[in-house]
């Protein structure tokens, strides 16, 4: 083994560095020590205090220790010198507590060599068992008046633990550290922050310091770098020849990637000169090392199904919760009821938290208009019509009833869409039911939304096998009030309108409708309309037949090269993203 213990002239920064190899060593093995050495020290000055062994004084170590004088400057030890040989360890330190930071005066180097910014005093051994060390305690009390616990405890660490890097410390790589947490509800950010941040401060302990912190908070792994906000504003930092990080670290690797991301952000830290630290990796990734690559493609591999089993586990659970036991799931109360206490939870750990199930339960203020909705169906009057009613009595909508949870609502009035939503709502009856509009998650390479939600059959529906919370309409009503819907036509013939899109009002700025009307196409614009709200005053309806609109937009292309035939009037249209404004006095040509 080979060893040497470096520290600065002020007794600071130090630290063990040895090497172990069989066999024992010759003059090559230490001149190739010597050459890791500087590799480790990046190249600063270094004066090297070592004994009298014969391989430190061969002719081969002579000749490059003298090739070596712009870095290293080498101090030997006094044959018989107990107190500075660093091999009789137990009598150096009881005998004092000041180690050598400088040449010896019978050193045969009269030459005063430079500043040092180390100095490594070196031993090298065929046993495994010997080791260069230091006094680990400062026996001196009157030499340091300020004694505190903080500093006991620098001094007391073991002499092979590694030291972690202080900010201000001015050599070694600087870090930016990269970190993210799933959720923002149910996951305690702070904690989640602390132990990435400490896995990679352990990292990169004795080879740089973290100068930057980029963390997500509610982001999916699934999303991509540029999709997430702090990721996005580290990679737009690389275009920045002033950034304030060399490299970045993650605490691990499933809280920064998923499946073969890293394989896409790597190249864009490589062409930057900004490598990854993986904890995984033991350091820097290299994807050129065919062991790095295999490594990451792995890991890779392995987060996908984490977040799979996990997700099949909860909805698994969650079915059967609503199955059997018809168990409210989360989400806010269906308007016409409230939610009550409805006893411990099942699970002893939470109930001992204090969490508690809740249930449906019907509101006394809102119960009575959803009796009145469905009341109103069962005696035959149309969805608008009760809408319409409900807004000329003023009956608050489910958004103004509860304007906490629908501050993404305008509260405008009922709408044709709230109460269809009412009358085909089954949880009405008493029941559970889960699983009317699960979320759909995107694969990451396509584009669009990661995470989207769709209505499903009633064949998907699960729902309770008995009544969980009061009914607000029997089952029979229910299911009376779903054969009232109008049943599904064949298909009838087929209508082409030449101008859908291309028609704009020029009184409220809305795109017209297409309406087959008398047998031809024809396209108009109500205003924003609808039979669910009466407006006393309101303008009338405009309205547009196609046949004489192709020949008005001939007439306004009189003056333009352009074809006349209807396909050749609409594809320049569209090709050049123009508009046709609708006015009761006449149209004109506006770009989109």
């Amino acid at each position: 083994m080979a060893g040497v213990l470096a520290y600065r002239p002020d007794r600071s920064r130090a630290k063990l560095i040895f090497q172990t190899k069989p066999g024992s060593y010759n003059t090559d093995s230490l001149i190739e020590f010597l050459k890791q050495l500087r590799r480790h020290l990046r190249g600063k000055p270094v004066i090297l205090i070592w004994d009298g062994l014969s391989a430190h004084r061969s002719k081969d170590m002579k000749a490059w220790l003298a090739s070596q004088q712009h870095w290293l400057t080498v101090e030997q030890l006094p044959g018989y010198a107990h107190d500075l040989n660093p091999m009789d360890w137990s009598g150096a330190t009881s005998r004092t507590p000041n180690w050598p930071t400088s040449a010896p005066t019978s050193s045969t180097t009269p030459t005063p060599p430079p500043t040092p910014a180390c100095t490594a005093s070196a031993a090298t051994t065929n046993s495994a068992s010997t080791s260069s060390t230091t006094p680990a305690y400062d026996y001196d009390h009157h030499s340091n008046p300020e004694r505190s616990l903080t500093s006991w405890l620098e001094q007391a660490r073991p002499a092979g633990q590694a030291r972690r890097r202080r900010p201000g410390d001015e050599d070694g790589l600087r870090f930016a550290f990269y970190g993210r947490v799933s959720t923002a509800d149910f996951q305690e950010r702070a904690s989640s922050r602390r132990w990435q941040r400490d896995a990679a401060e352990d990292l990169v302990a004795g080879h740089g310091v973290i100068v930057a912190e980029f963390f997500d908070i509610d982001r999916s792994r699934r999303l991509p770098w540029r999709d997430r906000p702090q990721a996005a504003t580290l990679l737009q930092s690389l275009a920045d020849p002033d950034r304030k990080f060399d490299a970045v670290v993650v605490g691990e690797y499933e809280r920064a990637f998923f499946g073969d991301q890293a394989l896409t952000v790597l190249p864009l830290l490589d062409a930057a000169g900004v490598r990854l630290w993986l904890p995984e990796s033991h350091g820097p990734v290299d994807l050129n090392e065919p062991s790095h690559q295999a490594l990451v493609m792995l890991l890779g591999a392995q987060s996908k199904p984490e977040v799979l089993r996990a997700r099949f586990r909860a909805l698994t659970a969650m079915r059967a919760q609503a199955r059997d036991e018809g168990r409210f799931l989360g989400g806010r109360p269906l308007f016409g009821y409230r939610l009550v206490d409805a006893g411990p939870h099942p699970n002893p750990m939470h109930a001992k938290w204090g969490r508690r199930l809740q249930r449906y339960d019907p509101d006394p203020v809102t119960a009575p208009t959803v009796r009145w909705i469905f009341a109103q169906r069962l005696l035959g009057s149309s969805v608008s019509s009760i809408a319409a009613e409900l807004n000329r009595t003023a009956v608050p909508c489910p958004s103004q009833a509860d304007p906490g949870r629908n501050r993404h609502r305008a509260g405008s009035g009922w709408m044709l869409t709230t109460v269809q939503a009412i009358l085909g709502n089954a949880k009405y009856t008493g029941r559970q039911v889960w699983n009317r509009q699960p979320a759909h998650h995107t694969p990451p390479h396509l584009p669009g939304p990661s995470r989207i939600q769709r209505w499903t059959g009633t064949d998907d529906w699960v729902v309770s096998t008995k009544v969980v919370h009061p009914a607000l309409v029997t089952d029979a009503d229910f299911v009376a009030v779903q054969r009232l819907t109008a049943a599904a036509v064949d298909d009838g013939p087929v209508h082409r309108y030449e101008l859908v899109g291309l028609l704009r009002c020029g009184r409220c700025g809305r795109v017209l409708d297409p309406c087959w009307s008398h047998g031809r196409a024809a396209y108009r614009c109500r205003h924003g309309y609808t039979s669910a709200r009466a407006q006393r005053e309101r303008p009338r309806n405009l309205y547009v037949r196609e046949d004489r609109m192709l020949g008005i937009v001939r007439d306004l292309f009189a003056a333009a090269d352009v074809a006349t035939r209807t396909a050749a009037l609409v594809e320049h249209l569209r090709r050049e993203h123009v508009m046709v404004i609708c006015a009761e006095t006449g149209c004109s040509l506006q770009p989109q």
